[in-house]
C-alpha cells in the first residue's frame, strides 16, 4: 500500500512524505517516475528511513524500459543501477546489496552502513556514458566516476566506484520495489526524492508535491 503521510514521520522531515509498504511473497508494490528526459550520466537522491520488521526486501532502480511503468518485477536488462536492503530477523540491521550486471552483490562498502529506524540521506551517481565523467557533491570539489560505475553517498561519506546494472545506455526512470514481505510488516518512508540526468545538470529535478491517483 501507500501512503502519502503530512504530517508524517518528523524524523525525515516536514511536509509529504511517501510510505510504502511492502508485497508479500512474489507480489510486487512499485512506485516509479518513469520517461524522463534521459541521459548516460545522472541519479538519484533521496532521504531514506526503514521501519523496524524481519521480513521485506527494498529494491530501488535507476534505468530505461518497460518494467519502470508496468505491475512487475525488474527486468535486469532495463537496470542502469540498483541499490537492494534485506530486512533481517530479529535484528534492525539490514543486508545492503548492490545490482552487479544480472545479479546481486554483498559485502561491498555499503553493506552495513544501514540499519532501521535510522534517516539517511542517499545520494546515487551513475555512469554509463562510455569514459569517465566529472560531478561535483555539495562540497563542491569534483569527482570522477569510472564508465560503468556508480558512486552512492551516505550521510555525506562516499562510497566510490561500486557495480552497476547490466543497461550500457542512456537511462530516463527510477523505481522503488517491495516486496517479500511477511503479513504486510514492512514500510519504507521516503522524502526529498531528486533525480538528475546528468552531472552537468545544475540543479536535480526534485519531486516537490507527491500526488496518488
Amino acid at each position: 500500500s501507500f501512503v502519502l503521510a503530512n504530517p508524517g514521520d518528523a524524523a525525515i522531515g516536514s511536509g509529504s512524505e511517501l510510505a510504502i509498504t511492502a508485497a508479500t511473497n512474489t507480489s510486487v508494490n512499485k512506485f516509479s517516475i518513469h520517461d524522463y528526459t534521459g541521459g548516460t550520466t545522472g541519479g538519484l537522491s533521496f532521504s531514506v528511513r526503514f521501519l523496524a520488521a524481519d521480513t521485506g526486501t527494498w529494491q530501488i532502480f535507476v534505468g530505461d524500459g518497460a518494467s519502470f511503468s508496468d505491475n512487475n518485477g525488474f527486468t535486469s536488462a532495463q537496470v542502469a543501477a540498483g541499490l537492494q536492503f534485506a530486512m533481517q530477523s530479529s535484528t534492525t540491521d539490514i543486508t545492503t546489496s548492490i545490482r552487479n550486471g544480472g545479479s546481486w552483490t554483498a559485502g561491498t562498502s555499503v553493506d552495513g552502513e544501514f540499519v532501521t529506524g535510522v534517516t539517511y540521506r542517499v545520494d546515487m551517481f551513475v555512469n554509463k556514458s562510455g569514459s569517465s565523467a566529472n560531478y561535483t557533491y555539495t562540497d563542491t570539489n569534483l569527482y570522477s566516476l569510472a564508465n560503468g560505475a556508480m558512486d552512492v553517498w551516505i550521510d555525506g561519506t562516499r562510497h566510490a566506484g561500486l557495480a552497476t546494472g547490466a543497461l550500457a545506455a542512456s537511462f530516463d526512470s527510477f523505481m522503488v520495489i517491495g516486496i517479500s514481505s511477511t503479513s504486510n510488516e514492512s514500510v519504507i518512508i521516503l522524502d526529498d526524492i531528486a533525480y538528475h540526468n546528468s552531472f552537468t545538470s545544475t540543479l536535480p529535478v526534485e519531486l516537490d508535491l507527491f500526488q496518488i491517483d
